[in-house]
């Protein structure tokens, strides 16, 4: 079977730039299955109080792109299709990440719920909450070279499998998530953090 894959290259909190990538993939195809909105950062200031350039960059990254994505992207869905935001287990407990970036991942998860409710007789709007992954130049890579044992204490105690996620294992739950399979899944929140929230 021959596949074929088409980039678009734009900028999430930019909803100008989404609209324009709208705009061609209106133009190329009969409408999308679904869309996963992944963009975020969690490097921020740790300060009780941050400044308003640490809440706005970190809102514009984490929340921003998100529901330019929504906004964008949404009507092209076709009926039955998925929209999949990716948040945090951070924006479901406190977890000492900064401020901005917690608050900013908790809006996805109302945004979503919300989007569920309004157009649950068109499609599914779910969200997948990851707990530490770590990759490549990834923020959790940063942390760990900075400081191997803090890191891997945290680790230690307060992940029941005791190691970090890697991003194949978020990716396999959102094809989940995203096929037919999980045709009765809408309005979740669903956490791959390898048991480290307590909450249900």
């Amino acid at each position: 079977m021959q596949v074929k894959y088409f980039f678009f290259k734009g900028d999430a909190t930019d909803k100008g730039s989404l609209t324009d990538i709208s705009k061609l993939i209106a133009e190329t195809f009969k409408g999308i299955d679904l869309v996963i909105a992944n963009v975020g950062n969690g490097k921020s200031s740790l300060d009780p109080l941050q400044s308003d350039i640490d809440w706005e960059e970190s809102w514009n990254l984490n929340f921003k792109s998100a529901l330019n994505s929504a906004n964008v992207f949404l009507p092209l869905i076709n009926t039955l299709g998925s929209f999949t935001f990716i948040s945090s287990i951070a924006g479901k407990e406190y977890l000492g990440a900064p401020n901005s970036y917690s608050v900013a991942k908790s809006a996805i998860n109302t945004l979503m719920k919300s989007f569920s409710h309004k157009f649950g007789n068109k499609l599914r709007v779910n969200c997948i909450a990851p707990g530490n992954v770590i990759f490549k130049k990834s923020r959790w890579e940063e942390i760990l070279s900075e400081s191997p044992e803090s890191v891997n204490k945290m680790l230690e105690d307060k992940v029941p499998l005791k190691r970090f996620g890697i991003p194949e294992e978020i990716a396999n739950v959102v094809v989940f998530v995203s096929s037919p399979k999980a045709s009765f899944i809408s309005g979740a929140c669903i956490n791959v953090d390898g048991g480290q929230t307590i909450s249900y």
